[in-house]
């Protein structure tokens, strides 16, 4: 039997195939053999036959436990860290120290340094005081009604 690719690369195994399998409860396992891509239907439901799959691939409990530390290093670490702010001057030769923060020795800490960017100042600080200004339609819209795209 033919079965035809979407363009999303999705396949529809036709009914004719899937009604010799009666328990619709399947999960499909794809691999590529000489070749050819192969489908493989394994019952979810049965955690022995998932976990002989898992074997046959030669994934290991060290693999699992690998994989989970390697996305814990890789997530946020506000995730996992409480985070303080501490506002400082930078010193001498740019050193910056940082006393009082409630860690224990060798705890293992992450640093970031942001610069606070500081404004121009003025010597007028109110440039607009003093001048000139006249409302001519303080109520009335400053474009016509009928120019307005929200109303059409």
């Amino acid at each position: 039997m033919l079965a035809k690719l979407s363009s999303k690369s999705e396949i529809t195994i036709p009914t004719a195939i899937m009604d010799q399998f009666p328990n619709n409860e399947y999960i499909v396992d794809v691999t590529i053999e000489d070749g050819r891509i192969v489908l493989t239907l394994v019952r979810a439901t049965h955690a022995d036959e998932v976990r002989a799959q898992v074997a046959e691939r030669g994934v290991t409990e060290a693999d699992v436990a690998d994989a989970v530390k390697q996305v814990r290093q890789d997530s946020k670490p506000e995730k996992f860290f409480s985070a303080f702010t501490v506002r400082t001057e930078a010193g001498d030769e740019g050193v910056v120290s940082v006393r009082g923060l409630p860690l224990a020795k060798g705890e293992r800490i992450e640093v970031k340094i942001r610069r606070l960017l500081r404004l121009p100042t003025s010597s007028n600080p109110y440039p607009l005081r003093g001048l000139p200004y006249k409302y001519d339609s303080p109520f009335e819209p400053a474009v016509p009604a009928e120019e307005w795209d929200a109303l059409k």
